[in-house]
């Protein structure tokens, strides 16, 4: 079957594959579009969030890491105050 044939023949059905150009169905579309806002507002807004270390826990930690590595208790007392 040649191209045209086959463009004729969807043309022909009752229920057309090729829907003509003043029948929007835009509706279904506006749906999905607005339900997945709400689920990645809902998602973004209710995902509990943890602080950001302050550089003096990643210090004390690291430091810690390094000299429990080594077989020692955690060496790093730093006055968090200065």
């Amino acid at each position: 079957m040649e191209a045209w044939q086959i463009w004729a023949h969807l043309l022909q059905q009752k229920n057309p594959v090729i829907r003509p150009p003043g029948d929007d169905h835009a509706m279904p579309a506006l749906m999905f579009l607005a339900a997945f806002i709400f689920v990645g507002l809902f998602v973004e807004v209710c995902s509990p969030s943890e602080p950001e270390p302050s550089w003096y826990e990643r210090y004390v930690e690291d430091n810690c890491k390094r000299c429990e590595l080594e077989g020692n208790e955690c060496c790093v007392y730093i006055d968090a105050t200065r």
